[in-house]
């Protein structure tokens, strides 16, 4: 009989880096965000590995199958960026997310096709925002979000850059949340496909 826990184990870390992935997205501040990214980091790790080490010399077809899971782990970009950004967060002081902060700008351009006199009835600001504009020329407003990029991280004396590649599908995006989706993804169908192969339920259960 299929040992149960190893694969509940391995759901158990896939809902982490799910709730991670979710604070995320919600976070207010960028050190917020990047303390999630770090624990997604942590729990997608898991996922594979909660599977390899509970199965580790279980025989059958099992251990080939994980096998051929941790050789696409390697070879695929993403998933190999993400594995070793966790092994860099671990063992080195390095930075794995690059973050430019957001920008407010509020202008007045003035009157006529070169400009001209500006005449400010009223003008309120807070938390360094206008709030509240009169005058005798349409004023322009400009916010500039915060972006959190990934960056090249080093580990065990390796450089690993950002991912340009999942699965044979380009990534165009540096957004650890477009990252993280991509990955969640392909470890659903990963654990969908070991329950299929092996009999095992999404709970952990053996199937009747």
């Amino acid at each position: 009989m299929i040992p149960e826990k190893p694969f509940a184990k391995a759901h158990q870390a896939l809902a982490g880096a799910k709730l991670a992935t979710a604070r995320m997205a919600a976070a207010r501040s960028a050190d917020d965000r990047e303390h999630e990214w770090r624990s997604f980091l942590n729990w997608i790790d898991q996922v594979l590995t909660k599977l390899a080490k509970g199965y580790r010399g279980f025989g059958g077809q099992i251990e080939p199958w994980i096998g051929a899971q941790v050789s696409i782990q390697r070879a695929d970009p993403l998933l190999l960026y993400l594995a070793e950004a966790r092994d860099a967060d671990q063992h080195t002081v390095g930075e794995c997310v690059e973050v430019t902060p957001g920008r407010y700008e509020f202008t007045v351009p003035g009157t006529g096709p070169n400009g001209g006199a500006v005449h400010i009835e009223s003008l309120v600001v807070q938390n360094g925002r206008v709030v509240e504009y009169r005058g005798n020329a349409p004023a322009i407003e400009r916010v500039t979000p915060a972006r959190m990029e990934v960056v090249a991280v080093t580990s065990r004396g390796r450089q690993y850059d950002p991912p340009e590649e999942h699965l044979g599908s380009p990534v165009e995006s540096r957004d650890p949340l477009v990252l993280a989706g991509l990955a969640i993804r392909h470890y659903e169908r990963l654990l969908t496909e070991f329950g299929e192969s092996f009999g095992v339920a999404r709970d952990g259960r053996a199937k009747k």
